[in-house]
């Protein structure tokens, strides 16, 4: 098989994955181990990864795909000045598509600023900042790069880009969305809301994508409409699971947190416990496991057991 022959096969996969057409994974699999010896390409990586992550592979191994992207995409372009070559190299949708997978593996909550970058974060940064460079107003690299500027702790930075593409599309839903959780990070709620709302306004599909889900939630909380919150959180997660999506693990964690600090607030501490348990089994020996002992600790906390808190943050 020629590379021709290889390239309209990764094309024509890349379609029926998205359209979620049975046996593409084993399709996937079979030309990924046929590639092995002479290297998979930048786009069949990236496939390997949107296969990864349907199937429910663990953050790891989908990683590994993305950072080889990242490795082969330094290789084409390090030695190249900007011209015509460089820009048809530069491979702009396969950037934005290998930086929003690694968002989805970054922290939901930024940093503080200066903190070291987790390597998603870093990775997507990398990856990103030479499209940004080279075209310095389009929307979707500067809204990306706000993003990465938001979970770095750099909330201004993230505010100065976000500004630039609401100048460029006022209309841009996923611009308000960000622009709604610095708000909710400022502790500006009424500002966070109507963020929301013009977001809504712009694109009503918005409501399902899961940091719109998080920030309205934490806008209810304020409002202590805390039932409503829970269903919000909750149907989020039945919603996941009936289309057989896999949420990445930090989605997953976000969300569920989110829930038990509602169901605290609202006395509700005994559904809060069986969710944390749950979650707990499910992160076990994991880089998140530390995180969900300290929410843990906290709801311990609140039922007023002082000694299991201090015994749960001590282990």
């Amino acid at each position: 098989m020629d590379e021709t022959s290889i390239m309209g096969l990764t094309g024509l996969l890349h379609c029926q994955l998205i359209e979620g057409q049975k046996g593409v994974e084993e399709q996937l699999d079979s030309l990924e181990e046929f590639n092995k010896a002479t290297g998979m390409s930048k786009d069949l990586l990236y496939l390997c990864a949107l296969s990864g992550q349907k199937r429910g592979k663990s953050s790891d191994e989908i990683l590994q795909y993305l950072d080889k992207i990242v490795d082969l995409q330094n290789q084409t372009m390090k030695h190249l000045a900007l011209g015509i070559e460089y820009y048809i190299k530069l491979e702009p949708e396969l950037i934005l598509n290998v930086t929003k997978l690694y968002l989805q593996y970054s922290p939901n909550e930024p940093l503080n600023l200066g903190q070291p970058l987790p390597l998603p974060l870093k990775q997507a940064k990398d990856i990103l900042q030479p499209l940004v460079n080279a075209c310095p107003v389009q929307k979707e690299p500067l809204y990306l790069m706000a993003k990465v500027k938001y979970l770095s702790g750099d909330i201004q930075a993230a505010i100065s880009l976000l500004q630039k593409c609401l100048d460029i599309n006022p209309s841009f839903s996923d611009g308000h969305l960000l622009m709604a959780q610095i708000s909710i990070h400022y502790g500006n709620y009424q500002t966070a809301s109507k963020s929301l709302e013009v977001a809504l306004s712009h694109d009503f599909q918005i409501r399902e994508q899961i940091q719109y889900i998080l920030t309205k939630a934490s806008v209810l909380k304020t409002e202590k409409k805390y039932d409503e919150a829970i269903k919000l959180l909750n149907s989020a997660l039945v919603n996941s699971k009936k289309r057989g999506s896999n949420l990445a693990t930090n989605n997953k964690i976000s969300l569920i947190l989110q829930m038990v600090d509602i169901y605290t607030l609202n006395d509700q501490t005994t559904e809060g416990s069986k969710l944390l348990t749950e979650l707990l089994e499910d992160c076990r020996e994991t880089a998140d496991e530390g995180r969900i002992m300290i929410a843990n600790a906290q709801l311990a906390e609140a039922r007023g057991d002082i000694d299991a808190a201090l015994t749960l943050l001590r282990d």
